[in-house]
């Protein structure tokens, strides 16, 4: 699932990177650290087979200039 920019409670200015991260954390079962990392690992795996999804990323109109 490809968070939307109005969906995120972080700053405009957000960047790829920062986007990963929020979609990631949205998706983690709880904040405790091996949970966390287990969702990381598991949401990471999931997009080296969906380099679509690692497209859109840099294909949002708010994020057209990182790219």
């Amino acid at each position: 699932m490809l968070l939307k920019l109005s969906e995120l409670s972080c700053s405009p200015a957000l960047n790829p990177n920062e986007m990963l991260k929020a979609t990631i954390t949205a998706q983690a079962p709880s904040r405790a650290k091996g949970d966390l990392k287990k969702a990381t690992v598991s949401h990471l795996r999931r997009l080296l087979n969906s380099p679509q999804r690692i497209m859109r990323y840099f294909q949002h109109p708010k994020l057209h200039d990182a790219a």
